[in-house]
């Protein structure tokens, strides 16, 4: 997969979400670095890209953990991310190149503005199975909906909206396990990466928390691997100095 969402929850009760584009598993971890180490606030974090990752600044419980899906994940200075991996806009990147294939090449601005009008409330699990991997993305989609008696959508942007409210659904789903296992529940959702760039994923995420959503740093990814170097080679001596460097 192209695209990594990550959700991050902290001691604070804010969460974090991170969109991933195409790296390795490490980058999420400096993306989250990168939002923690500048800014210390507390609340879920959400990495977005072709995945997402949704992750706590601390250690989970293992038993609910697990069966929840989540993991924990060592990070900067012995801390624990407590996270999930989720699939991400790696939907809409196989729908836009798929409708490119056929001739119809569908531009953000104008699918997302299409999404927005289109009056259509299908949600589907965007981990199943049957979306893993298909030769067709519009197929699956239109098929599992039809399989499981939900409205089928009609128009790409009827297609895409699904998609994105079935990602924030997935979203708030993970939060709602992060509540059970945390002594407060999530007050705040901080997305990074080149996801958080979706205005209308992050206010249907809100909408689906119930939870303030904050957007940004899109490229948190670069500037966590930036920070570490620096860190790593002695060019800044603390997590302390780091918070000094303006970005």
């Amino acid at each position: 997969m192209h695209l990594k969402e990550t959700r991050r929850a902290q001691n604070g009760g804010k969460a974090f979400l991170q969109f991933q584009n195409k790296r390795p598993a490490w980058a999420f971890a400096q993306g989250v670095e990168a939002f923690v180490l500048l800014r210390d606030e507390p609340g879920l974090k959400a990495l977005e890209g072709t995945v997402t990752l949704c992750a706590v600044r601390k250690p989970g419980l293992q038993v609910f953990g697990r069966r929840a899906e989540f993991a924990n994940e060592g990070g900067i200075g012995g801390k624990i991310t407590f996270l999930q991996n989720i699939t991400g806009l790696w939907f809409l990147q196989r729908l836009m190149a798929e409708w490119k294939e056929e001739g119809d090449e569908q531009q953000y601005d104008t699918l997302l503005a299409a999404a927005a009008e289109a009056e259509i409330k299908t949600v589907i699990p965007v981990d199943a199975k049957e979306f893993q991997n298909p030769k067709s993305m519009q197929a699956a989609i239109c098929d599992y909906c039809a399989a499981h008696a939900l409205e089928v959508p009609q128009t790409k942007g009827a297609t895409t909206r699904v998609v994105l409210q079935s990602l924030a659904a997935k979203y708030a789903e993970a939060t709602a396990h992060l509540n059970a296992m945390l002594p407060t529940p999530i007050k705040k959702l901080h997305i990074i990466g080149g996801g958080s760039q979706n205005k209308l994923l992050n206010r249907l995420t809100e909408e689906a928390l119930g939870v303030p959503v904050e957007a940004g740093p899109v490229e948190a990814t670069a500037i966590g691997n930036i920070l570490c170097q620096a860190l790593a080679k002695g060019e800044v001596k603390s997590v302390a100095e780091m918070r000094k460097i303006e970005i």
